[in-house]
């Protein structure tokens, strides 16, 4: 039996929390356990964890934020070393064989697990850290780690311009294609248009460009809906609210629903007729996954891994980010043709089977797991060349 710990630096519910879940329930039939351990804050995901009888563990932990208050840097700062100290006592009590942190600068775990002598798998899974600061990590995480799992093409490109280490693995996010495509045969209601798009209410996520696009084709289709999923942040209620605004300033407030967080996914995208993933930035969105897996025509922006994730105009449309007439234009086309959304969507459906299925995702995390703990015993690093 290999022990992990995954390092979490994030409270909130979202897709590296999902994929962490994902991956553990089937890991542990491969004589894998996972210990998720997290920071202190909103409960639901140590809830799911629980329900799914994965252990983990909550601990005061602290991420860098991005904030313009000095006194979130302090804050950060004066944990920084009783985290280590905290997740040093952890990997040695619960007898942890590797180590796998998130995030470039959420350092602590990566300092802690070589002070307890086991490997670090480090996982970037982002393309909007700064490039001045991703150029100073790179090198700092290529020396620490013994594996670097990069969530996409995208992120590998973004940290390191020149080519990633040797000891590196792409792993795009996870989706249950059997799920996912199962929901998908219930097709969407025909006689409604239904746009949808699914994410925390977050600038990055492009909502404000998506309700600005589906403005036009929403006159040609009054009975038009957009479905906005995703929990609004704390941390963005002025974002929100700009969103709510934004609607009635363009005249569709009846038309968009904000729909809040939702459980049911599969149920979600299956009532979809057109998804959007309209990101500022995105390494590897899942909900996109999720909606292709479904059999959802969809639109994405060239931004991050998503070109490695749609095939323009063969399994779904790729659009410029921050451009709401490019994306309004590509909305009208899949409304407008059924034809079009049934061939896009059936190839969005096989490309997510042959290219990022959970099966594929989890054996990629158990070869790294595997070849890390292996490679400990010399103290060395490893190549895990799923490239």
């Amino acid at each position: 039996m290999i022990r992990v710990m995954n390092v979490l630096f994030d409270e909130r519910l979202g897709g590296p929390q999902l994929r962490v879940e994902a991956v553990a329930m089937r890991l542990r039939q491969r004589h894998i356990e996972t210990v998720v351990v997290m920071p202190q804050g909103d409960s639901t995901y140590s809830r799911r964890l629980a329900e799914h009888g994965i252990p983990h563990r909550v601990i005061p932990l602290r991420r860098v934020r991005k904030s313009r208050h000095p006194r979130d840097h302090l804050a950060w700062l004066l944990d920084f070393i009783p985290s280590i100290i905290r997740l040093r006592r952890l990997i040695r009590e619960l007898d942890i064989d590797a180590v796998h942190t998130n995030g470039a600068l959420n350092t602590q775990a990566a300092i802690a697990s070589r002070l307890a002598r086991r490997p670090v798998v480090w996982h970037l899974n982002d393309v909007d850290t700064p490039a001045r600061i991703a150029r100073l990590m790179a090198p700092v995480m290529g020396r620490i780690s013994s594996a670097v799992v990069l969530a996409s093409e995208a992120v590998g490109r973004h940290y390191w311009p020149g080519g990633p280490p040797p000891a590196t693995t792409i792993i795009y996010a996870p989706v249950d294609t059997e799920l996912y495509g199962q929901a998908g045969t219930g097709a969407a209601d025909e006689s409604m248009a239904v746009v949808g798009t699914v994410g925390n209410l977050n600038p990055s996520k492009g909502q404000d460009v998506l309700i600005q696009a589906f403005a036009r084709p929403a006159r040609a289709h009054p009975r038009a809906r957009l479905k906005i999923i995703g929990a609004p942040l704390a941390t963005r209620q002025a974002y929100h609210q700009r969103l709510w605004r934004l609607t009635e300033e363009l005249g569709i407030g009846e038309q968009v629903d904000f729909l809040g967080h939702q459980t049911d996914i599969p149920a979600t995208m299956a009532s979809l007729t057109v998804y959007v993933q309209a990101s500022r930035a995105d390494a590897c969105p899942m909900t996109l996954l999720e909606a292709m897996a479904s059999g959802r025509p969809s639109i994405g922006t060239r931004v991050g891994g998503i070109p490695e994730i749609i095939e323009d105009r063969v399994s779904g449309l790729l659009v410029p980010s921050e451009d709401p007439d490019a994306l309004a234009e590509a909305l009208a086309m899949l409304l407008d043709d059924a034809d079009l959304r049934s061939r896009l969507g059936q190839a969005a459906r096989d490309r997510m089977r042959a290219r990022f299925d959970m099966t594929i995702c989890v054996d990629r995390h158990e070869s790294v797991y595997r070849a890390v703990t292996k490679s400990s015993r010399s103290e060395s690093h490893v190549t895990v060349g799923h490239r």
